[in-house]
């Protein structure tokens, strides 16, 4: 969702005028470079060489936006792929759980979402539909299909065509909208004895944060029975925001206590699940109003995967390990296993920040992608369905009494 922010950036820099840098600009350049030194995960930076370089590329910045492409080349610097900045209305956009969009969401060029009320899912695009072109320009040999809709949806509207998972051609004008990031997560039961959850993404204030983790712990209830046979949490579409939530939500499949460390320099921290309330080592960070407690709590967990599966979506797939009663399907994970932090700048505009490394329970650190104990690709026109290969392959480990 943010890979495409430094493109915009890099256009608005080349039309700044040939002049020194102003005071405002540059106290907010050197306070952004100062909390990226002070608290990166990188200790190791050449600090004088990425000032100089960020200092030279702001030369002629006059307001604070003018240092954004700055601020972001010093980050990607940094190598650790994670950490991004936030423009001030997007940030406040998001906070509220909204974002400028067609709702597309894509997996290389094949659609994996779309979001529920937005442009395009009025215009009848489908999950599982192949992209084609956009503009009129083909995309098949493009390495950033989900990039190139964000910039074609900057000036407006923009033609849009795709195949779909009948066959059949779709072509549509899309015109960006401001559109809801809170999917809730949802669940049904296959065969009657396996419980399947979809933990999507979540971005979004206090409010919707509590609306989350509960929704999710009611979806646990619901589906929870002492016939039940084994849990499928799905995190392919999880593509991360805050972890605590999906934490909370989770806790009773989870369990009680510590299920993961933040590693740093010179310590590391735990997060937690305890008694219908997620954190970081005393800090409580989300709590749901009513605690669940499953039936049968050594029950078997199938994780489902994907190239999709990043950031906090891969925090929570940590959470599971250790436990030696999971067992992973899908695809490798996106390999952002590092913890952010989030500063607000002056503006608004919002520094996120890789500080930390990920590690399960038992102290095992991840670095890189997250592999599944069974590689299977899977189809997204059949997503989520008991025709689902992933799904398949979940319940057909569940059902075996003796797990390998």
């Amino acid at each position: 969702m943010f890979c495409t922010f430094a493109l915009l950036a890099a256009f608005a820099c080349q039309e700044a005028s040939p002049q020194s840098m102003s005071s405002e600009a540059k106290d907010y350049l050197e306070a952004a470079l100062n909390l990226i030194e002070k608290n990166s995960i990188k200790r190791s930076t050449d600090w004088d060489a990425l000032r100089k370089a960020a200092y030279l590329k702001a030369a002629n910045a006059q307001k604070t936006a003018d240092t954004y492409e700055a601020i972001r080349a010093a980050l990607a610097s940094l190598g650790t792929h994670h950490s991004f900045l936030v423009p001030p209305d997007q940030a406040k956009s998001m906070n509220q759980g909204m974002m400028k969009s067609t709702g597309i969401n894509c997996e290389r060029d094949i659609v994996c979402d779309v979001a529920s009320g937005s442009p395009a899912e009025l215009a009848g695009v489908q999950m599982g539909s192949k992209i084609l072109s956009i503009n009129g320009m083909s995309v098949a040999h493009e390495p950033n299909v989900l990039g190139r809709l964000y910039l074609a949806g900057l000036s407006g509207s923009f033609t849009f065509q795709a195949r779909l998972p009948s066959g059949g051609t779709k072509g549509d004008r899309l015109t960006p909208a401001s559109i809801s990031l809170l999917r809730d997560p949802h669940g049904r039961l296959f065969d009657r004895h396996y419980a399947y959850i979809e933990v999507p993404a979540f971005y979004g204030n206090k409010r919707l944060e509590q609306h989350y983790a509960d929704t999710l712990q009611k979806t646990i209830r619901r589906l929870d029975s002492s016939h039940l046979k084994g849990w499928i949490i799905d995190l392919r579409r999880n593509g991360g925001g805050n972890m605590y939530p999906m934490i909370a939500g989770l806790g009773p499949i989870l369990g009680e206590g510590r299920l993961g460390y933040f590693v740093l320099s010179d310590h590391k921290e735990d997060w937690f699940y305890r008694r219908g309330a997620s954190g970081q080592n005393k800090d409580i960070v989300t709590r749901v109003k009513t605690p669940y407690q499953v039936k049968r709590p050594s029950l078997a967990v199938a994780l489902l995967t994907g190239r999709k599966t990043a950031s906090s979506g891969e925090i929570t797939l940590i959470s599971f390990l250790g436990s030696g009663r999971h067992r992973m399907f899908g695809e490798p994970t996106a390999g952002l296993t590092t913890g952010n932090e989030v500063y607000t700048l002056k503006d608004g505009a919002e520094l996120v920040l890789t500080t930390t490394k990920d590690a399960d329970k038992t102290g095992r650190v991840f670095e890189g992608p997250i592999q599944p104990n069974k590689p299977i690709g899977f189809d997204w026109a059949v997503f989520g369905t008991r025709r689902d290969p992933a799904v398949k392959a979940a319940i057909s480990w569940l059902r075996v009494p003796a797990r390998a």
